[in-house]
């Protein structure tokens, strides 16, 4: 168990240490912090249980497409709706979003509910807890203004792992990535020309 809260307590750290000290990396923190999560997440898969796994090809499905319309409605209702028709991204990068995404599920929607149990806390606040613990983790990066978001996506990421298991809340999360990723600001429809008037109406 105590890898397991190491791997928690250094992924809710990596976002700090990234803020801090992390400001000469560019772009590069990104990748820095999406490696870290994987790293952090290893020692998870050793409490992996057969509840964990997936509950059916339909959950899974299902999870996904709320993974796309989640953004989506969040940036409507802010009023800055979002266009899938957007950036493609390379190969290595979409791996990359890929393994971050399911390392996080595994910290967030199974190692933290499974460790907080086995410390003596009931199921539902173990899961409350976790749900906490993600928020807060995108804390540094977000903002405060970002927290509820972040609260509400990883209640549908929760959701996702009940009903479908692990690989449903993996999926869910990996097309909520992607469609962040790759989502272009929708641009406002031109104004119509303004028609010339006609020459008689001239003289």
């Amino acid at each position: 168990m105590w890898p397991v809260l190491a791997g928690l307590l250094g992924h809710l750290g990596l976002p700090w240490l990234l803020l801090v000290f992390g400001r000469g990396l560019g772009r590069h923190g990104a990748a820095v912090y999406d490696w870290g999560t994987v790293l952090c997440a290893l020692p998870v898969l050793t409490l992996l249980s057969p509840q964990w796994t997936g509950m059916g090809l339909l959950w899974t499905v299902v999870a996904a497409l709320a993974g796309v319309v989640l953004p989506l409605t969040a940036a409507r209702l802010a009023g800055k709706p979002l266009s899938l028709a957007g950036k493609a991204l390379p190969g290595g990068e979409l791996a990359r979003l890929t393994l971050c995404a399911a390392a996080e599920e595994l910290l967030w929607r199974a190692g933290a509910p499974e460790l907080l149990t086995r410390f003596g806390l009931p199921a539902p606040a173990a899961t409350g807890l976790a749900l906490a613990g993600f928020a807060l983790l995108h804390l540094p990066g977000g903002g405060p203004r970002r927290l509820p978001y972040h609260l509400a996506s990883g209640a549908v990421f929760t959701a996702a792992a009940a009903t479908g298991g692990l690989a449903a809340a993996i999926a869910c999360h990996l097309t909520h990535n992607l469609t962040l990723a790759t989502a272009v600001p929708r641009r406002p429809p031109a104004p119509a020309a303004r028609a010339l008037p006609a020459v008689s109406d001239w003289e």
